[in-house]
């Protein structure tokens, strides 16, 4: 008969799991084997008797065999062992001397254990830190971004929360290697080693599983949440009365259009107004009027600046990638990148210019104190009659 008992204590704490061990023999349950993650200990149920039970230190250089047949023919048998760090010998004869004779000489082997395992996590944290750097470099605007203008406002939570775990880990491990630190220095003292508090520790997978899942459903729920909220354009409440297609010279006044769009709007602390409109105006010709508008209203010039060049560089990408798109409506020749221009009252505006479906088009950012505007347009009169209209509205707000 076998029974599954957790460990009441830290596996550094080297005289905690034999003093352990060898009550444990005492009740009867003697050591079979240990269950993945050292998150049980099995026994054997047999008649009650004195057992002693050691660790040896697993060094660099550890031979197993060697080890076993030495210790076998001092009247030590093995047991099992603890992950990487001690092999269990058990004997139950009490005229047969100790693995280690005297604590200075477990203190060389505890020592050279530490290294190894200093060395180890040392190595594991350096590439872990690194590989979150790496993805926080990558992610970095989109962490900006967010920041910002709180498209996904979760997603910075998650951003740090992997920064602190990954501290929280280090920390974790470094008062563990504490501890065995600290039986080093206490057997190159010649004193005698100190059993640790015990506790009943849950078991290994009875928390990780339940905080793993919790961790990725939250994770995925926070980056994928997003706090934009989507209108139909004919409900759309701007704010800002933004020139028509009729007014942009793109139709005359009396055709008939058939409007098709939609509306984007957000809010932040750092960027309280936020609206992305799309808007489809078709006639009978081959070629749609196509409009697309980005406003953003920042707290103050310094956010606007920030989120300028976010919205400016997002922008510019886009054009690039409308460039290699193999579907002909959608995608854009000539293309001339933009590039700054000087516009009286702006505090920077740039133009980007392009051919879409055989059309001229043109696509314009422009920041102005608090407030940001990005413009695209095709099949339009040109954006130097186009951007005093756009300007002229920006300076008046619809009544809500």
């Amino acid at each position: 008969m076998t029974i599954k008992k957790p460990t009441p204590c830290s596996i550094y704490d080297m005289e905690g799991l034999q003093n352990w061990l060898d009550e444990m023999a005492l009740q009867g349950l003697f050591l079979e084997r240990i269950s993945f993650h050292n998150d049980r200990f099995i026994f054997r149920t047999g008649e009650p008797r004195t057992v002693r039970y050691r660790l040896d230190p697993i060094v660099p250089g550890y031979n197993y065999d060697e080890r076993r047949e030495l210790y076998a023919q001092a009247g030590w048998e093995f047991a099992d062992t603890v992950t990487s760090l001690y092999c269990v010998y058990f004997c139950a004869d009490p005229t047969v001397p100790e693995l280690y004779t005297d604590p200075q000489s477990l203190s060389c082997a505890v020592k050279q254990l530490f290294r190894r395992l200093l060395r180890k996590d040392g190595l594991f944290f350096l590439v872990l830190a690194f590989l979150t750097v790496c993805l926080l470099f990558v992610e970095r605007k989109e962490f900006v971004r967010n920041l910002l203008l709180g498209e996904r406002p979760l997603q910075p939570l998650v951003c740090m929360l992997l920064v602190a775990s990954l501290f929280l880990a280090a920390i974790w491990e470094g008062l563990y290697l504490k501890r065995l630190w600290s039986v080093c220095r206490t057997l190159e003292q010649g004193l005698p080693l100190k059993a640790g508090r015990r506790w009943n520790r849950p078991r290994y997978l009875a928390w990780f599983i339940p905080l793993y899942i919790l961790i990725s459903l939250f994770s995925k729920l926070a980056i994928n949440y997003s706090a934009e909220t989507l209108y139909t354009y004919s409900a759309a409440l701007l704010a800002h009365p933004w020139p028509t297609a009729v007014q942009l010279e793109q139709v005359d006044p009396g055709q008939s259009l058939n409007v098709d769009g939609y509306l984007v709007k957000n809010s932040s602390r750092l960027a309280p107004v936020q609206e992305l409109a799309s808007l489809n105006q078709l006639d009978s010709s081959p070629c749609p009027f196509y409009t697309t508008i980005r406003y953003v209203r920042a707290v103050s010039p310094g956010a606007a600046r920030r989120i300028y060049r976010l919205e400016r560089d997002e922008r510019a990408t886009k054009l690039d990638q409308w460039q290699t798109r193999t579907y002909y409506p959608s995608r854009i020749t000539s293309l001339e990148p933009l590039s700054p221009r000087d516009w009286p009252g702006l505090d920077r505006l740039e133009v980007a210019q392009f051919v879409s479906g055989g059309q001229e088009g043109w696509t314009f950012a422009a920041l102005q104190g608090n407030d940001v505007l990005l413009v695209s347009c095709t099949n339009s009169a040109p954006w130097e009659d186009c951007l005093p209209l756009f300007l002229e509205a920006l300076d008046k707000e619809v009544a809500s």
